[in-house]
């Protein structure tokens, strides 16, 4: 149940994290120790036993060491944070600002683009 093993993870006791049994992500609770992680990995339906012994282990502590440095080397702060062509995104989130910076980044890259892109639609619906 380490790192990259299917576990819960959080940041830090005491910080606030979306609740993993909300899949809805509408849920933010204070995680006060691993008490709180193996409730979460119960919720989850994880091998409770299993979890509490990676967790005594400190298994994954490496990964999760190397992950933090990659993040620091590569100006990450956040999640959130997405690359695109190697260069960082600085914008907004959103699907129109992220096609954007999209279509920026392949025409510095000299991509061409179709005048108009097909619009995916579900195959019962009309065409307009």
């Amino acid at each position: 149940m380490a790192a990259g093993e299917g576990a819960p993870r959080g940041q830090a006791a005491g910080r606030a994290v979306t609740s993993p049994a909300r899949p809805d992500g509408q849920v933010v609770e204070l995680v006060q120790g691993p008490a709180d992680f193996v409730r979460y990995a119960d919720q989850l339906g994880l091998d409770v036993e299993r979890f509490n012994h990676h967790l005594r282990k400190h298994a994954g502590a490496q990964r999760i060491a190397e992950d933090v440095e990659g993040a620091d080397l590569s100006g990450v702060s956040g999640t959130p944070t997405f690359f695109i062509n190697g260069r960082r995104h600085y914008g907004a989130y959103d699907v129109a600002a992220l096609s954007a910076a999209v279509r920026g980044a392949g025409a510095r890259a000299g991509w061409r683009r179709p005048e108009r892109l097909p619009v995916a639609r579900p195959p019962d619906s009309p065409s307009p």
